[in-house]
């Protein structure tokens, strides 16, 4: 027998409001999950040893900027250049990934984004679910 479980579906405004967390802080593994009664909200930072929790989401908000904004004003550990010019290569590749899809789900439907994807899949990733 297996359990499983998902959290319950955020209204919209509170969806809408951590989706926009989720893609401005890209650095920090965001999530959310409930007791029953009521919600969690969730953040760890990927490159620092970070994280906490909060009952409310304008607070999390609120926490997860001024923690990002704290952390971003430490002194980065020394890398290799070209190291760090991939990471940018990578962002500005993937913020441009994120646009043309918020625009394919702006101008399509929920049907129509799902069969667009799988039309531009990638040789050998298999179906997009």
């Amino acid at each position: 027998m297996s359990v499983t479980y998902a959290a319950p579906r955020l209204d919209g405004d509170s969806y809408s409001r951590f989706v926009e967390l989720a893609l401005h802080y890209t650095r920090w593994g965001l999530g959310y999950t409930s007791d029953g009664t009521a919600l969690l909200f969730t953040a760890a930072h990927a490159g620092h040893d970070v994280g906490f929790s909060c009952r409310d989401l304008d607070d999390f908000a609120a926490l997860l900027a001024a923690t990002d904004h704290y952390l971003a004003q430490l002194p980065r550990p020394r890398v290799r250049p070209y190291l760090d010019a991939h990471e940018r290569r990578a962002a500005r590749r993937e913020a441009r990934e994120l646009r043309a899809l918020t625009a394919l789900a702006r101008s399509l439907g929920r049907d129509e984004v799902r069969d667009a994807l799988s039309r531009h899949a990638m040789p050998g990733c298999g179906r997009p679910r």
